[in-house]
């Protein structure tokens, strides 16, 4: 459950499959319920808001260990802690961005980011928007514009290669 809403009352409603949270009437997050003893299923974006606060609890947090991120994500963070001062904090930042996108696109731009040497959450969340970005129309060619190409061209004359032909049809009879 989001971090926002500790303290408040909060109304959990289950079915065989999900587990659903609510303040009031609204729904605030929903998880594949777990029929297993003593497991806890965390989603680490709930906490991601705590994370850009103390960046310097990413490497410790249990949310982000249990969570399915790819293993390259702890190699990023590793890489910009090494190289920035600020390093846990652009990881915070960079996990921010997957409360807004995929994980599997923030990794995509994460490994592409990497490749460029390009180690910020603003170059991440620059990928993300040029990947997100739809492509310009492209219009199509107005014939009015380009009048040569419209004018009637001679048809090729073919004689010379019919003569190549032919002196290939002979050595292969010889």
């Amino acid at each position: 459950m989001p971090l926002r809403y500790v303290a408040r009352r909060v109304t959990l409603k289950a079915d065989p499959f999900r587990v659903r949270f609510f303040v009031g009437e609204e729904q605030i997050t929903e998880h594949a319920r777990c029929y297993g003893r003593h497991q806890v299923i965390d989603d680490f974006r709930h906490y991601v808001p705590l994370l850009m606060e103390k960046p310097f609890a990413v490497p410790h947090a249990a949310a982000l260990r249990q969570a399915d991120l790819p293993a390259h994500w702890e190699q990023f963070r590793k890489e910009l802690v090494a190289r920035r001062e600020d390093g846990n904090r652009e990881f915070a930042r960079i996990l921010h961005l997957c409360l807004t996108h995929s994980v599997a696109e923030v990794s995509a731009a994460l490994e592409l980011a990497a490749a460029q040497g390009s180690w910020s959450a603003e170059a991440v969340r620059h990928l993300l928007h040029w990947a997100a970005a739809p492509e310009p129309p492209i219009a199509p060619l107005d014939p009015a514009r380009y009048p040569a190409y419209q004018a009637a061209h001679p048809r090729p004359d073919l004689t010379l290669y019919n003569r190549l032909l032919a002196v290939q049809n002979e050595q292969e009879d010889a």
